[in-house]
């Protein structure tokens, strides 16, 4: 019993278990908070250290310390270990300062404190402030404020030559003001690393440039033919991209004051480049017409885009960037929304423009949030998303449009061929409806002309005769535009049997010889008396020699119309030549094409559809 009381009395004695875990983890947390950042050492086995983890950060609202105030030891207590691995100040109008201790393990005896050029452009202004043993500080002033020539290297903003010798010790203080700023890419550098920094960002670089021309004065050739409007907007785009490369170069070799080289930034890349792509995106899917709500979402944009780019220059730098990127979250959802639903509603075009546009846009939405500090991402990141994925998929768009033009292209022509074809039906159909009034007026006319003897008038006889031949020659024109009809759609129907070519010759010139009226025309013929059979269709192959003895008759004012026939091997070579008008030999091509005459002055003065050769032609390639 003693022992259990005393036992329950000294329990009684210890604090509640709970809020001790709770202190200690209160004060674990708070040393956290004021522990500062590691010392940066410098080896000969790293050649480049990524800043941010090792700095100590220390924010100044009101802009009024000095490097003497900060170095105290009174104000050193302020500064906090910079747990971030991407320096993201949030457009934030403080000066910022950092703390770095570094100490040098390497044979290296000048390393580079280097700001590499990120979407957030170069910081203003940056101080670096080295204590020296005095405990004095040697101080070098770097920035985009600073005049290009008074700048130690021309392609960089803020690079500091640092001497450090074997073992050395040195505590270094950088202070940076911005008007907005939120990226600063900070990284320790040796020389060999920024010879080598020059080979892989500069030659990607020149790449990239090197494609953008190509695929802009391609696309601007494609455009003086085509003048598609979808092809303006695409170069627009690659405009955009051009100047997003180009503003880097603007910027390290021309002098900008940093007001207007602070907006032009973001309105290059972050405003215009997303206008372009909207532009396109209306006209690449024809969204007023397919999509006219997602077509009033892409306006809305554009206006917004546009009031932003006013915004800029009339409110406060740090309160319109942040929205400038918040509506481009907003815009590369509504793309993609559009390219999705456009390729869900069958407009095939959309499957290139999707398989593009949707990597593409979500890298976007991931630059987007970055610098909101929502989703950070290191500048090897953005890089390596911006060369290897981002750039060529939107070169590549290039193909997007070269399959929408395949795709219109076919298109068109089954729409061209269903018109075709619905020509050839009318002209079919049609032709039948002439048929039978136009055999009704040439039996009436060769009745009527029949009982002449019975008292018809002589004038009636030729006029009559005038009725009669002008109903057969339309007659035959109908038949020519029923057989070129047949043609078209393969329902012609050829049946070969044994023809003798005299016989059919005879009649063919019975029914031409009123062609010839008063015309001094000779017809003579040259046929071999023992001409074999001759293997055809006797009415096609008669309807042929018609056609061919026909335009004879027709071309040749006066003189010889002469048909030979030959035999060659296991063939007949039948020709017709005349002395006519004859026909100039770069127009021997054109004879054959349908409804095509020599020239527009024969086709007036002796009239025909152009098709008789034409079908001639092709019933003897049957």
């Amino acid at each position: 019993m003693t022992n259990k009381n005393h036992s329950s009395t000294v329990l009684d004695k210890i604090p509640n278990l709970p809020i001790v875990t709770f202190i200690l983890f209160l004060l674990v947390l708070l040393s956290s908070l004021t522990q500062a950042a590691p010392r940066l050492d410098l080896t000969d086995q790293q050649n480049m250290y990524d800043l941010a983890l090792y700095l100590d950060l220390l924010e100044d609202p009101k802009g009024v310390l000095t490097i003497e105030h900060v170095s105290s030891k009174e104000m050193s207590e302020h500064f906090k270990a910079n747990t971030n691995k991407v320096l993201n100040f949030k457009f934030s109008q403080s000066i910022h300062w950092a703390r770095l201790n570094v100490r040098n393990l390497s044979k290296e005896t000048v390393w580079y404190i280097y700001q590499f050029y990120s979407s957030g452009g170069f910081a203003d202004h940056v101080d670096l402030y080295l204590l020296q043993e005095d405990g004095s500080f040697k101080t070098f002033r770097e920035g985009q404020s600073i005049p290009v020539i008074n700048r130690r290297t021309p392609d960089s903003f803020a690079s500091f030559a640092l001497s450090i010798t074997y073992n050395e010790n040195k505590t270094i203080y950088l202070r940076v003001k911005d008007e907005g700023l939120f990226f600063l890419p900070l990284y320790m550098r040796n020389m060999e690393s920024i010879k080598a920094g020059h080979i892989y960002t500069t030659i990607p670089v020149f790449i990239l440039l090197g494609a953008i021309i190509f695929f802009l004065v391609y696309n601007f050739l494609l455009f003086s033919s085509l003048r598609d409007s979808i092809i303006l907007f695409y170069n627009l785009v690659l405009v955009c991209l051009l100047l997003s490369l180009l503003k880097v170069i603007f910027l390290a070799f021309f002098d900008f004051h940093v007001w207007w080289a602070n907006r032009l930034e973001i309105i290059i890349a972050d405003i215009f480049f997303p206008m372009s792509w909207i532009l396109l995106t209306k006209s690449y899917f024809g969204t007023r017409n397919a999509a006219p709500r997602l077509n009033n979402i892409l306006l809305t944009l554009l206006f917004i885009y546009i009031g932003l780019i006013i915004a800029l220059f009339v409110l406060p730098f740090p309160i319109i960037a942040p929205l400038v990127f918040w509506v481009g979250i907003v815009y590369h959802l509504v793309i993609l929304a559009t390219s999705i639903f456009c390729w869900v509603k069958g407009f095939t075009a959309a499957r290139y423009f999707s398989i593009i546009v949707i990597p593409v846009f979500s890298v976007g939405s991931l630059f987007s949030l970055n610098v909101l500090n929502i989703f950070p991402l290191t500048i090897w990141q953005m890089l390596g998303l911006t060369y290897v994925l981002y750039f060529p998929l939107l070169l590549l768009f290039s193909f997007a449009l070269i399959h929408r033009y395949n795709f219109l292209k076919e298109r068109m022509l089954q729409s061209m061929q269903q018109t075709e074809k619905l020509k050839d039906e009318f002209l079919a159909n049609t032709s039948h409806e002439l048929r039978t009034p136009l055999h009704g007026i040439i039996g009436l006319c060769e009745g009527i002309l029949a009982g002449r003897e019975r008292g018809i008038k002589l004038e009636w006889g030729n006029e009559l005769n005038l009725i009669l031949q002008s109903g057969k020659r339309l007659s035959n024109l109908v038949d020519d535009i029923l057989d070129f009809s047949k043609m078209k759609q393969g329902d012609l129907q050829i049946n070969p049997r044994p023809v003798d070519f005299n016989s059919l010759l005879t009649v063919v010139l019975a029914i031409c010889k009123p062609m010839i009226g008063q015309k001094d025309i000779q017809i003579n013929h040259e046929i071999p008396e023992k001409l074999p059979m001759i293997m055809a269709d006797e009415n096609r192959f008669q309807q042929i020699m018609l056609n061919l003895v026909g335009n004879a008759i027709k071309f040749t004012p006066q003189g010889e119309v002469k048909i030979k026939a030959e035999i060659q091997e296991n063939a007949c070579k039948i020709s017709v030549r005349d002395t006519g008008i004859g026909i100039a030999p770069d127009k021997l091509e054109t004879i054959f094409t349908r409804f095509s005459q020599v020239d527009g002055a024969i086709d007036r003065e002796y009239g025909g559809t152009g098709l008789g050769l034409a079908i001639s032609k092709d019933l003897i390639e049957l």
